[in-house]
């Protein structure tokens, strides 16, 4: 009988402590998540990624022209002076 009390009790400890706990990060991910602050969060997101765009393809072209410059350099023995 004292096994069945002991276990009881930490059943019931336990789920009245998950219970608690759950509550509070379902609360917190509620107040968090506000519909401005999505909306924010969407409009910072879309605009780095325009920044990372516009970066990698700038990096992209100039890597572009320095192989290029490098090839004829190699294939042609002369330097585009562009």
């Amino acid at each position: 009988m004292p096994k069945r009390t002991i276990w009881f009790t930490v059943g019931a400890t336990l789920g009245a402590t998950v219970g608690v706990w759950t509550k509070r990060k379902i609360d917190k991910t509620f107040n968090n998540n506000t519909p401005l602050r999505v909306t924010k969060q969407a409009v910072q997101n879309a605009v780095q990624f325009t920044k990372d765009v516009k970066a990698a393809a700038s990096a992209g072209q100039t890597e572009k022209k320095i192989v290029a410059t490098h090839l004829k350099k190699r294939y042609m023995g002369t330097i585009d002076q562009n």
